[in-house]
């Protein structure tokens, strides 16, 4: 029997619903798998799930600084940064924020930008699967994509090996440590794996980075996300 996966008890996990409508909206055949849509139908800020969310928003998000981005998954949750560089590096932020809350639901419930500066994007949405049909996709090998990156740093090796090891903790990945001979960063984030190097050089670091998974759009944004903060 296939019991379709609902949207409640993750909601639940997250805290109490505010304004949100989510509900089915159809039902999608792809390469024999069956999926249900699900779609949040409220707009501006009755599309914030939590009231914690809308709290958040009204008090802190609305009164920070540009560049800044609000992102939020149909699970309920939601993360938002502001003042960065850019207004795609915070949308970036954002994402990688509200995915590291998302941690058990992101491959169901992905976590997707709706707010950019003054301007809301779009209604959350979400595709997720039947039991059935979801673990026939878990099981089907998937491609890795690989995005890495390069730069040149005034700094000691050292204090670039220190600083990989806080940026990835920062960002929520799981199981950071220092290869034996000391020239390697790791750490896993739900499914994705990250390598950070530090070279010493005559004259300061040569940094390279590097972030391996399934999600070519997660692993892109990772990787951008370590870079940004060297």
């Amino acid at each position: 029997m296939k019991n379709v996966l609902t949207v409640i008890a993750v909601a639940s996990l997250t805290g109490c619903a505010a304004h949100s409508d989510i509900s089915p909206t159809r039902t999608i055949q792809s390469d024999g798998l069956e999926f249900i849509e699900y779609t949040n139908n409220k707009t501006g800020i009755d599309s914030l799930i939590t009231n914690q969310a809308v709290k958040s928003f009204k008090t802190d998000y609305q009164k920070a600084p540009s560049n800044k981005a609000f992102a939020q998954s149909v699970s309920g949750a939601w993360n938002w940064k502001s003042n960065r560089s850019s207004v795609e590096h915070a949308r970036t932020s954002a994402l990688v924020g509200c995915q590291r809350n998302n941690k058990k639901s992101e491959d169901i419930y992905p976590c997707k930008v709706i707010h950019v500066n003054d301007e809301w994007v779009e209604p959350v949405s979400v595709v997720t699967a039947s039991e059935d049909s979801m673990r026939s996709s878990i099981a089907a090998p998937t491609r890795p994509h690989v995005w890495s990156d390069h730069k040149q740093l005034a700094i000691d090796s050292g204090v670039c090996r220190k600083k990989a090891t806080d940026i990835l903790t920062a960002l929520g990945f799981s199981n950071v440590v220092t290869s034996p001979h000391g020239d390697y960063v790791y750490g896993n984030y739900v499914g994705n794996r990250a390598a950070v190097k530090c070279v010493p050089l005559s004259e300061g670091t040569f940094l390279y980075a590097s972030v391996a998974g399934p999600d070519v759009k997660k692993v892109e944004r990772l990787r951008n996300e370590i870079m940004w903060q060297y």
